[in-house]
């Protein structure tokens, strides 16, 4: 077995085992959610690194070359892949930039990595000959424009998922549809900020409500701050004149519209159920989100040879929403 490979593979391990609970109190430090969903969220991501997974990414890409990674505000495990990623591809020296709102779990993988004889530490990219960097769209440009002709930056910006439910969804894909909104509190990039229905809309958001209500019994929403509550009152307040009807349960928030365009949710499991008169319906309203769009999650029946233009991001079924296999970044869009 490639030596990095190993070296990884220890790390792992020691982070599913030994190591999990300072992991685990990283984690809370840098995202407030609750330990059971912070919990599950690092065990099905450690999951995806299985030997064989890590194995098969081994390449020479970056050999040589010293990579930085600039780390954005995101879900907790995402430092974890944008790490390993540039030391299997080959990479001489790995620093990595925190975000200055989440950088618990960054410093805290980045020692566990160097104490495994990795070329990893927490650094600057000034003398970086390639730079991965996650976050907002207008900051990948700041930090590209100030590079120099010879560095090569790949960025990888603001993202959004959307459920999109057919004919004949099974109770079994509504909870699905319900874990892929509770996994991370909509946190991530991967995340659900809409559900398109083709059936009726009250009904489909009723049974949406219910499922997340389940859900939370085994990953119950974070506590809100201040903050965060203010903005789901803001949020709700605004839905409220346009939508059908509006269930607030004690651990999310559904709308259901009868008709609308596609908004942002400000997380926190609070979902719009939109409703769409079928599937070419619903390509014309994703159209304009689809250079933003990571992740589309499907259900139900009649969405075979779904195609929305522009859209270059991961089709999957409910439920697999924000598990993607470790295929490189969990953004498939173009750098």
């Amino acid at each position: 077995m490639n030596a990095r490979v190993e070296a990884i593979a220890r790390v792992r391990d020691a982070l599913a085992g030994e190591a999990s609970e300072a992991l685990f109190a990283a984690s809370a430090q840098d995202s407030a959610l609750h330990p059971w969903v912070i919990e599950e969220g690092w065990r099905t991501a450690l999951a995806r690194f299985s030997d064989e997974a890590l194995a098969a990414r081994v390449s020479a890409r970056w050999a040589g070359r010293h990579v930085s990674v600039v780390l954005g505000r995101s879900v907790v495990v995402a430092p974890w892949r944008a790490m390993v990623l540039p030391l299997l591809e080959g990479a001489a020296r790995v620093t990595v930039k925190p975000s200055r709102a989440q950088g618990a779990v960054p410093r805290f993988l980045a020692a566990r990595l160097a104490e495994a004889g990795l070329p990893v530490g927490e650094g600057p990219f000034a003398d970086a000959d390639v730079v991965i960097a996650y976050g907002s769209d207008a900051g990948l440009r700041a930090i590209a424009t100030g590079l120099p002709p010879s560095v090569t930056f790949l960025g990888h910006g603001h993202g959004l998922g959307v459920a999109l439910w057919g004919h004949g969804v099974t109770d079994d894909e509504v909870d699905a549809t319900a874990l892929d909104i509770a996994r991370f509190d909509q946190q991530g990039c991967l995340s659900p900020q809409a559900v398109l229905v083709c059936g009726a809309v009250e009904v489909e958001a009723a049974r949406l409500s219910r499922a997340l209500e389940r859900v939370a019994l085994r990953l119950p929403r974070r506590r809100l701050d201040p903050g965060a509550g203010a903005a789901l009152a803001q949020w709700a307040g605004r839905m409220a004149l346009k939508a059908e009807r509006v269930w607030r349960g004690a651990h999310s928030l559904v709308v259901a519209c009868a008709q609308g365009e596609i908004e942002g949710s400000p997380g926190d499991r609070a979902i719009a159920v939109i409703g769409v008169e079928g599937p070419t319906a619903a390509c014309s309203r994703l159209a304009p989100h689809a250079p933003h769009l990571t992740v589309l999650g499907c259900a139900g029946q009649g969405l075979e040879g779904l195609q929305v233009p522009g859209f270059t991001g991961r089709t999957v079924r409910v439920g697999a929403m924000q598990d993607p296999p470790f295929d490189g970044p969990e953004d498939r869009r173009g750098a």
